[in-house]
């Protein structure tokens, strides 16, 4: 076997050296490579991504491709996933484990690991093309792996260079399969041009391509993270879950992530809240959404840590009450099952379970859909998730109590009926109405069809106020927190700036990221010890092991604002990264740490007492800088030298104020900058008499038709007549209304 793989490798470099000899004489003549002599040249450096656990169930399979000679592959962060082991497997059948993640960016899907081969395999780094010079309609081939099938080659065209999530991406006609992503796109000379990264959901020859430029963009600012540190990212915590029977469990900001066919039968594989409920009757609720229904996930309960538990889960568009007594499906009793209207295929489901001696209660969306009398399992064990065969689940949500019901205004469900009279929600007459119209409506086709689109369009509106109603709604419950989080003596500067994203992300769960920061507090604990000087090293936890790093391709883009999502995705603005610093440095019990708020570029200031400032550069890696350093970045950034003032601690709500006013800048700076209006109100919430806030605020409102809030804040400057403000302008725009 050895013998074989040593002659498959000599074949290879025999066929790469002539592949590389063809293509420097077809240059040289003028002559185009052919693809055999691409593929031959390329076939050294072309490998396979295998992501996951040793035994093989449930792996994640990609591609990749050699980028230096000293031990680089790139491929597609989706393929190595976060908390996973990688191996890379070349051509020739050399298998390697990788030892650290060089760089990685969730957003651009790139990521590229490091591996330490054999020293008698040379590796052969794929030449970068330059984007400009491949234009739409040119020749490209895509290699990769799939379906497994090793070291694949495909042609195609380029169709289009195409924005797609705000990036400027590589639209392929080519074949696209599971095992493709990661794989080099390269043009006639063997050059890459892209990275493949996903397939169109209207045809599987529809495919997509990161630019090789953002690859080299990634290579020039990589965050390495050693293999050792990146299992840990994103998993669960072993203090409060338990899994059994396998799949892929991960967790981000509250929301847990299933992946893989569990060991058990039928793909099971449950995941076991440690803490077990202490009363004789409870109750367990929690969010549950589906990628597909050919599987099943949802809530398991009484649980004895084996085969033994209940689970209440949507199937196949149905619900389903199982009881499980054993190993196999002929130990398995369905209690009950049917399909419920209630229940939302695809998209988030609230299920909830009341547990009694000698009952059970199901409901979906705080609808009651079982009620079994089934007593065949003791009301002990555990509680949490349950999901079988392939279906990807995520849960969110989870809690248990005594009574978890949502409770229900009946005031309020009434004004809210009355609103949404027009869209007839609760008629169950209605598909009877609208089956007698069918013969009249054919009758008089014209009459009809015109009729019908007015009811649509009423339709339409009702719905799209309701929406703003909820919005608005959610709005000014973000503002009230916010408030009351600053109000307190010593406000959480992390749960003050996850409130200003949750207008962004209404279904942010402040709570589950606290969480996530107190875990990593614990990590940074773990490697102080007891002597050790706490600042470096929650500077090497973070930057390091935990693989946080600044914002490297979308600088200004809207998330790199939202902490939640710099925890996600590691990525963040100087301001968002300082934050998170800040944070846990309090919580450590660091005493004298705080911002500096220098203009364009936010760092963190530690200053113990009776000790010189030490300037730390959180966007940089935890760099620490001197004050004449921090002087020359800002200038060289504006032109002008900071003032004394910017070197004093920053207030909890003065920074905060800044996070709010990037996001109002960068909305202002788009096609809608109406989308800026929830910030400005935000900010006017927080300081009332913010007169820039308010004046742009009075043109965003005037835009958007709302013209007595327009003339309401127009009025309201006119009224404190501040210094410096252009009052005839509002005085224009107040007669034009």
């Amino acid at each position: 076997m050895l013998w074989t793989a040593r002659i498959l490798r000599l074949l290879g470099l025999v066929l790469l050296v002539t592949g590389e000899v063809l293509a420097q004489e077809a240059s040289d003549s003028g002559a185009i490579p052919t693809v055999e002599e691409i593929t031959a040249r390329l076939r050294g450096s072309v490998v396979t991504i295998k992501a996951g656990g040793g035994s093989g169930r449930g792996e994640g399979i990609g591609s990749g491709f050699v980028v230096s000679a000293d031990g680089l592959v790139a491929t597609n962060h989706h393929v190595i996933g976060t908390g996973r082991r990688v191996k890379v497997i070349f051509d020739g059948g050399e298998e390697y484990d990788a030892v650290a993640v060089h760089a990685s960016d969730r957003k651009f899907d790139l990521a590229v690991v490091r591996i330490e081969s054999a020293p008698d395999h040379d590796l052969m780094p794929l030449e970068m093309g330059d984007a400009s010079a491949l234009e739409q309609g040119g020749t490209v081939l895509a290699f990769g792996n799939p379906q497994g099938f090793r070291f694949s080659v495909v042609s195609g065209v380029v169709s289009a260079w195409r924005e797609v999530e705000g990036r400027e991406m590589m639209q392929l006609a080519i074949p696209v399969e599971q095992g493709n992503s990661g794989g080099p796109v390269v043009d006639q000379w063997g050059r890459v041009h892209g990275i493949l990264t996903m397939k169109s959901a209207i045809t599987n020859n529809l495919g997509f391509a990161v630019k090789a430029a953002d690859l080299e963009r990634l290579l020039e600012a990589p965050n390495p993270v050693a293999m050792d540190d990146w299992l840990h990212i994103g998993q669960l915590d072993e203090a409060r879950w338990t899994t059994v029977m396998g799949g892929r469990w991960s967790e981000r900001g509250g929301v847990v992530k299933v992946e893989g066919a569990g060991t058990g039968f039928g793909g099971r594989a449950l995941c076991l809240a440690n803490d077990q409920p202490q009363e004789d009757v409870y109750e367990v609720a929690l969010d549950v959404r589906l990628d597909n229904e050919a599987g099943a996930a949802g809530i398991a309960f009484c649980a004895d840590g084996g085969d033994l538990h209940y689970g209440f889960y949507p199937t196949g568009g149905q619900l389903r009450l199982t009881r499980f007594n054993g190993p196999v499906v002929y130990s398995w009793t369905i209690l009950e099952q049917g399909e419920h209207s209630a229940y939302r295929e695809g998209d988030w489901n609230r299920l909830r379970v009341r547990i009694e001696p000698e009952r059970i209660q199901c409901f979906v969306n705080n609808v009651l859909a079982f009620d079994s009398p089934d007593a065949g399992l003791v009301r002990e064990g555990q509680v949490g998730f349950c999901k079988f065969r392939g279906t990807e689940a995520e849960f969110r949500g989870f809690r248990v109590g005594k009574n978890l019901a949502r409770p229900v205004n009946a005031d309020l469900e009434k004004r809210i009926a009355s609103k949404a009279r027009l869209l007839q929600l609760n008629d169950t007459e209605r598909p009877a109405e609208l089956s007698n119209l069918v013969v009249p409506l054919s009758q008089e086709p014209d009459a009809g069809a015109a009729l019908l689109e007015d009811r649509i369009r009423i339709l339409q509106e009702s719905v799209e106020e309701l929406q703003g109603l909820q919005q608005q709604a959610r709005h000014r419950q973000v503002a009230r927190e916010l408030i009351a989080e600053l109000k307190k003596p010593e406000p959480s500067l992390a749960r003050a700036a996850l409130l200003v994203a949750k207008l962004d992300h209404p279904d942010l769960d402040v709570e589950a990221y606290d969480q996530e920061i107190e875990q990593m507090v614990a990590g940074v604990r773990e490697l102080i010890g007891e002597d050790g000087d706490a600042l470096p090293i929650l500077g090497k936890f973070l930057f390091e092991k935990q693989g946080f790093h600044g914002s490297r391709f979308d600088y200004h883009n809207p998330s790199n604002s939202h902490l939640n999502s710099v925890i996600d995705d590691r990525e963040g603005l100087p301001i968002t990264l300082s934050i998170l610093f800040i944070e846990i440095a309090e919580r450590l019990g660091i005493e004298g740490v705080h911002g500096l708020p220098l203009p364009t570029h936010f760092m963190v200031g530690h200053r113990p007492e009776g000790g010189r400032l030490r300037i730390i550069d959180a966007f940089a890696g935890g760099a620490i800088l001197s004050r004449i350093e921090a002087e020359e970045l800002v200038a060289a950034n504006t032109g002008v030298y900071p003032e004394p003032k910017h070197f004093r601690p920053a207030r909890t709500r003065d920074i905060v104020q800044r996070v709010i006013r990037n996001l109002v800048n960068v909305n202002l700076d788009t096609d809608r900058p109406i989308e800026a209006l929830p910030y400005l109100d935000l900010i006017l919430a927080i300081i009332p008499n913010s007169h820039p806030e308010r004046f742009s605020r009075a043109f965003l409102r005037y835009r958007a038709d709302d013209q007595d809030g327009a003339r309401q804040d127009i009025e309201t400057l006119l009224e404190a007549r501040p210094e410096g403000m252009d009052l005839r302008q509002l005085r224009s725009l107040l007669e034009r209304m």
